[in-house]
């Protein structure tokens, strides 16, 4: 129980710093266009393209293994997919007739980004964030347990490091893997169930499928 702290905090910070950055990089690409666009998501295609996991590791060796280093490099590597989906959003909006007509009343760019842009993607922007969390937790604690992580954070991927260093798997010490391994999955579980959930809000047409399935 104790160890959820660090486990959460790293989850969400790193997932909502990533999710500001993918909200940026997504209106820039969506609503500039031409080699913005192509700049922003050629970077996306690069990055999604890398292993993540060996340069998290290569990252947190170089960098250190304190909390914040690892929420900075959890963010820079889990942006990419919520710029992908706020670009489309936006790609479908931007001509749309009450954009054209903002655009006729001599609405600023930033006005139409802030007031109309930012809203239209606040759902997307939850789901993503919900989804996105568990991804962080597990990086998080397969760092940990890599032993890249900093030994005075106590989190459920330090406590399996710890539990293999004195042989617990080896030795069938259930107690010492089960609690921390089942506290990953049902916390991971529970944002995978909210994230649906949410996506079902902003799409109908998932809940159907999954009423027909």
């Amino acid at each position: 129980l104790y160890g959820i702290r660090t486990s959460l905090l790293i989850g969400i910070i790193a997932t909502l710093v990533a999710s500001v950055l993918g909200l940026g990089f997504g209106l820039a690409a969506g609503y500039a266009g031409g080699w913005t666009d192509a700049v922003i998501m050629r970077t996306v295609d690069i990055l999604l393209s890398i292993p993540t996991m060996p340069i998290l590791m290569i990252l947190a060796g170089v960098w250190g293994k304190g909390l914040w280093q690892i929420v900075v490099t959890l963010s820079l590597f889990s942006w990419m997919g919520t710029a992908r989906s706020v670009r489309s959003l936006v790609l479908s909006v931007r001509e749309s007739q009450w954009i054209e007509g903002l655009k006729a009343l001599g609405a600023k760019r930033s006005y139409i980004l802030v007031r109309h842009l930012i809203p239209e993607t606040a759902p997307i922007m939850l789901a993503n964030l919900a989804l996105g969390v568990p991804g962080a937790i597990l990086s998080e604690a397969a760092l940990a347990f890599f032993g890249l992580s900093d030994p005075r954070l106590i989190s459920w991927g330090r406590m399996l490091h710890e539990a293999h260093s004195f042989g617990a798997f080896t030795e069938g010490a259930w107690w010492l893997l089960l609690p921390p391994g089942l506290g990953i999955v049902a916390v991971c579980l529970i944002f995978m169930d909210i994230g649906r959930y949410l996506e079902e809000q902003i799409d109908p047409r998932l809940s159907g499928e999954k009423k027909n399935a």
